[in-house]
């Protein structure tokens, strides 16, 4: 590994300054995101119930502090952009692709995945970074026993840090095996991904003992396993579905432009490689791989109930293209490499840009919202509640929204939007039931009009404001 860092110094650091541009629109928009705003309200429990044990020691350990831990923005923000892109050059270098470029544009495959847009988004949890690169550096010992020691010891501690990474692993070790297209070398390819399996299981058993020995509840929502449940297919197919939809944003026009190059000529290259080689065998591999990988983007979410499957916990996504990268590799025309990989980190770049924009908007509307209410209700006090009903969007992120599919996915919910009206500015929270109450448009118009626009209503007295949009 020192070799390794040794060997690719310009690389890395190439790898850091783009690393860093991509990450500069986030920074500058310096918006609390989701949970974040929460955070940074009251304060982080590290007992979340999430079985992280390994994440919250080192919150507590950075924090000073045994019950709360505490932002490190903007510094988080740029160690997990950093280790997200020394992940991808880890696997350029893994798969030996770009093997003499010193700027290697396909390290940044994991940073151009719309899905990683969530997982970047959060200040806090530096552990979705972290436990996604540990996963790759066992991959770089070639002897069998520091493989599967290390593998088990880098899953174990991605498990404990964020478990959605964890099927990463997996995902790096199909794709690690398609790299190895020798049809001479299949058996021992096969053998090292069955030792890749038992790496997999010891590493998940050891983490259960953890749990139990320990007394690590895992509380978070209620998760349970599907797999003793009586309607087993049922709910394995509802999470499926969730799975499904959850990868529409991939399915956009924009989205599929921008990768449409590098599928063309990555498939243009498979063909004359099979058919050069007689490697008809390969085909079955990518057929098989590409299955495994498809179920494993998902992970554990497709074998819990509620499933927690949304952006963030799809970080094994942002693998999925080093498959057609390793093909890619072996045209000989540098200038079409150099175009593929160029649209597809345009877009990236673009989609990034726009979604701080967005963020920025909204907490510009938010905060804009506030003074309308502010001056025309004079007399609210900390018991006052202010209840959102329906999508709050601005006028100036809706060709935003509909531009960047992913960007629906991820823009701050309506829990966040109560957080950032009532308790950031010090007054009491609604309850679920009370937001439902009022969802109904017989209970809204009990209250007297106090101000309307094109977007928005805004009804109530001073104990009880309803803000009613549009959209």
């Amino acid at each position: 590994m020192n070799y390794l860092f040794e060997k690719h110094k310009k690389s890395i650091a190439y790898n850091l300054f783009f690393s860093f541009l991509f990450v500069l629109p986030l920074l500058l928009a310096n918006t609390p995101y989701e949970d974040d705003l929460h955070r940074d309200l009251y304060g982080v429990g590290l007992n979340n119930g999430h079985g992280r044990f390994i994440g919250s020691i080192l919150l507590s350990i950075f924090s000073f502090n045994q019950t709360y831990c505490f932002s490190w923005f903007p510094f988080s923000s740029i160690f997990t952009f950093a280790l997200f892109g020394i992940s991808g050059l880890l696997m350029s270098n893994l798969l030996h692709i770009e093997e003499n470029k010193t700027l290697k544009l396909s390290s940044f495959i994991i940073l151009c995945s719309p899905f990683l847009l969530h997982n970047l988004s959060y200040r806090y949890d530096i552990n979705m970074s972290l436990s996604f690169f540990v996963l790759i550096i066992p991959f770089f010992f070639k002897q069998k026993f520091y493989f599967l020691t290390l593998s088990i010891l880098a899953i174990y501690f991605s498990m404990a840090l964020y478990q959605a990474s964890t099927s990463s692993y997996l995902i790096i070790s199909i794709i690690y095996c398609l790299s190895k297209n020798d049809k001479n070398k299949n058996f021992k390819i096969l053998n090292f991904f069955f030792l890749s399996l038992l790496s997999f299981a010891i590493a998940c058993i050891l983490y259960k003992i953890t749990l139990i020995v320990f007394n690590i509840p895992i509380t978070y929502r209620g998760i349970e396993t599907i797999f003793l449940k009586r309607d087993f297919f049922v709910l394995l197919k509802n999470n499926l579905v969730i799975y499904l939809d959850s990868l529409s944003p991939i399915t956009s026009i924009k989205y599929l432009i921008s990768i449409s190059l590098f599928i063309i000529l990555s498939l243009i290259s498979l063909i004359y490689y099979i058919l050069k080689n007689k490697n008809y065998f390969l085909i079955i591999k990518l057929t098989i791989s590409s299955i495994l990988i498809f179920f494993l983007i998902d992970g554990v979410n497709l074998f819990i109930t509620p499933t927690v499957t949304d952006p963030r916990t799809l970080i094994g996504y942002s693998l999925v293209l080093y498959v057609p990268a390793i093909f890619l590799n072996k045209i000989k025309y540098s200038n079409l490499k150099l175009i593929s990989y160029s649209i597809l980190l345009i877009y990236s770049f673009l989609a990034m840009s726009s979604y701080c924009i967005f963020l920025n908007n909204h907490e510009k509307y938010m905060a804009s919202i506030n003074n309308i209410i502010d001056s025309n209700f004079k007399n609210q006090n900390s018991n006052t509640k202010r209840i959102i009903i329906g999508h709050i969007i601005p006028t100036n992120n809706k060709i935003i929204y509909k531009s960047f599919p992913i960007i629906r996915r991820i823009e701050p919910s309506n829990w966040y939007n109560h957080i950032r009206l009532n308790s950031y500015y010090g007054y009491k929270r609604p309850n679920n039931k009370e937001m439902d109450k009022f969802n109904n448009k017989n209970e809204q118009i009990k209250f007297d009009i106090k101000w309307e626009n094109q977007n928005l209503t805004i009804r109530g007295n001073d104990s009880l404001i309803l803000i009613i949009s549009k959209n």
